[in-house]
């Protein structure tokens, strides 16, 4: 359920990407086609939300005669080098769903749109003020928030009592000392970082943030 309305959220964001999208080229020196089309890039997004999609897609074209979406879903593991390589061909698309940190990546080769003259000051002001900086370098801005997550941490609270743990670790400092503590106590092990086989930078964020 939560998950549900996450991407029922990152779908309105969409539409805000849909609404900015012929400002926001991957390729600031490229001509437009002249075609109203405008070309969107997600990851791996198909068939699960095909159908919403296609529903946000038609509304807005309802709502810009002339301007057509093209969408082109690509796999997760194949969306960094796909986008490099249209960037590097000058045929990248208009809009890409990308995480700020690859963004940010191709943001220092120039290869996005500066928004800071294109986006308004009050839509910038409907995103929170460390929401929008993730997806600056310097003083430019070179993306659009596209949604909001948190992580969850869960405890066993039995398996706690049965190591002598009275509250849950509030730090990583304290995490290694009470994973410890709990191994030694019960041979059970207390900590699972998030690993995602196609994205071993899950595990680099997660030394960072230790």
């Amino acid at each position: 359920m939560i998950r549900r309305k996450t991407w029922r959220r990152l779908g309105i964001c969409t539409l805000l990407g849909f609404i900015f999208s012929w400002v926001i080229s991957c390729s600031p020196g490229s001509a437009p086609s002249g075609k109203g089309e405008i070309e969107f890039w997600t990851m791996q997004l198909q068939p699960q939300f095909t159908e919403y999609f296609n529903k946000l897609i038609a509304n807005f074209e309802a709502e810009n005669t002339g301007v057509k979406v093209r969408w082109v879903d690509v796999p997760w593991s194949a969306m960094e080098s796909k986008i490099l390589t249209a960037v590097s061909a000058k045929t990248a698309p208009d809009v890409a769903n990308l995480n700020p940190d690859f963004a940010s990546q191709l943001a220092s080769r120039n290869a996005w749109l500066n928004l800071d003259t294109k986006v308004p000051q009050a839509v910038r002001q409907q995103y929170l003020p460390n929401i929008w900086k993730a997806s600056t370098l310097g003083d430019q801005s070179f993306g659009l928030p596209w949604y909001l997550t948190t992580r969850v941490t869960i405890y066993n609270q039995d398996l706690f009592k049965a190591a002598g743990v009275s509250k849950p670790p509030a730090t990583y400092t304290e995490l290694a000392q009470v994973a410890q503590q709990i191994k030694e106590k019960t041979g059970k092990y207390a900590f699972f970082a998030t690993l995602v086989p196609e994205d071993s930078a899950e595990v680099l964020e997660s030394m960072v943030q230790m």
